[in-house]
């Protein structure tokens, strides 16, 4: 005969009070334009919204957008639209899933979530501002974040019209706000190539691909609370 001792320990949080607060406040929500007229685009958009919303992560879970978004094939409805690839813009299955990766990564730094893995694309992009964009590629880049709050957050997204949003939705434990700040440490001229195409007519030009101006920036995150400012850098990137 053996005896077991045990030792009870009430939880911090009972159940009753937990379904009080949880996911009671928004800790942030973020928006970004889209040419809605682009429908492979959007329709990429939209999906890779519909399989990020709902999603929850527990205290010190993370999140990975290439996991729960899956692999971007035909087979899943993504169709062909723009992407950037080696610093040209390319059509490739799933181009514009991007957008919601960066609109997402633009909510985790308002709500001060933990961001893990987060890469800068190679070309600037129109819908979000330097240093808060986050490319993706399937068995490439990811965009990753745990969860550092105390309680459950749920990740809120949509694609309506000419927009998509983001809401992260959690419980706030106290009155805190960020705001973020990017500094442009140099603008890059591009430069011009020329290669001879014999297949043009004489004295025929044509583009090929047209050049865009690069930039190395530094993003700041300024936490404010309880009346004390911290302010941390959040990001390098290079375009």
């Amino acid at each position: 005969t053996y005896e077991i001792p045990i030792t009870r320990t009430p939880a911090e949080v009972s159940p009753d009070q937990l379904a009080d607060v949880l996911f009671r406040d928004t800790l942030a929500s973020t928006s970004t334009n889209l040419n809605e007229g682009n429908k492979p685009r959007t329709n990429n958009v939209r999906l890779a919204c519909q399989y990020i919303n709902g999603t929850i992560l527990n205290p010190g879970e993370e999140f990975s957008y290439n996991n729960v978004v899956g692999e971007r094939t035909a087979e899943r409805g993504f169709r062909s639209a723009g992407a950037y690839a080696h610093g040209q813009l390319i059509d490739e299955v799933g181009g514009g899933v991007c957008q919601p990766s960066s609109t997402l990564y633009m909510a985790v730094l308002r709500a001060d979530l933990e961001v893990t893995e987060r890469h800068n694309h190679s070309l600037t992009v129109s819908y979000t501002p330097l240093g808060e964009d986050a490319t993706v590629s399937w068995g490439g880049p990811d965009f990753r974040f745990k969860n550092n709050t105390k309680y459950p957050i749920k990740i809120v997204a949509s694609q309506s019209g000419g927009a998509m949003y983001i809401d992260i939705v959690g419980t706030k434990t106290s009155d805190k706000k960020v705001t973020l700040k990017t500094e442009i440490l140099e603008t890059l001229d591009y430069e011009v190539v020329e290669k001879i195409d014999a297949s043009l007519a004489p004295g025929t030009r044509e583009t090929q691909q047209t050049g865009a101006t690069g930039y190395k920036t530094v993003t700041y995150k300024t936490v404010t609370e309880n009346g004390t400012s911290t302010t941390t850098k959040a990001n390098n990137s290079y375009y």
